[in-house]
């Protein structure tokens, strides 16, 4: 696995190269990260703080293409920056927080009536619907930090990958191999999701 360092270093290296009007990727303060982990309160994983340190402003636009208002952005989703981290983790804290259950739960989250959570960090998103969370559930011991996957429109919560460095990987993958995160690539990540489900 790629460091979260090298992973940055590749991605800024093609869109320089492949992206006329990117020019740089604003990066998060020391103080900006220690005040995030302190509204969130669990401690967070070091890859992100780390990667939040070389890219706090991920290009969503680097070839001005139109955005729509479910961030879609030339055929793929968007990391989130920390406001928009505050903005939406306060969202849903707020309005999917009612006690129900999702239906469709891979087995390999405990317990399997989980309903929504205060530790679970929306840091993606694809549309409207297919939202990455990071797992800060302090009861998941070596699980810490992994990356959920959840499917509002259908209601289904399961694995990602075992960490941000992981997921930010993926992503980074997908660009240099193919320009971005595409339909595709988040369909693979539903359909590994549903088969571990239904196992």
């Amino acid at each position: 696995m790629k460091s979260i360092d090298s992973i940055w270093d590749d991605l800024f290296a093609y869109w320089k190269e492949n992206e006329p009007a990117f020019t740089q990727c604003d990066s998060a303060t020391d103080q900006e990260i220690i005040e995030l982990e302190k509204y969130l309160q669990p401690q967070l994983p070091n890859e992100f703080k780390q990667s939040l340190g070389r890219c706090n402003n991920y290009p969503k636009d680097p070839t001005d293409i139109q955005k729509s208002s479910c961030n879609f952005t030339g055929g793929g989703g968007i990391l989130f920056d920390i406001n928009t981290i505050y903005e939406l983790h306060n969202e849903y804290k707020e309005y999917m927080y009612d006690g129900g259950a999702y239906g469709k739960i891979d087995p390999r989250l405990d317990p399997k009536d989980i309903v929504w959570s205060h530790y679970w960090i929306p840091i993606y998103s694809w549309n409207c619907d297919e939202m990455i969370l990071l797992d800060l559930r302090e009861d998941i011991k070596d699980q810490y930090g992994q990356i959920l996957y959840l499917d509002q429109e259908y209601d289904t919560l399961g694995i990602c990958t075992n960490s941000y460095q992981e997921f930010l990987e993926l992503i980074s993958n997908a660009i240099l191999d193919h320009g971005a995160f595409d339909r595709n690539d988040m369909k693979k990540i539903r359909e590994r999701v549903l088969k571990n489900i239904e196992k």
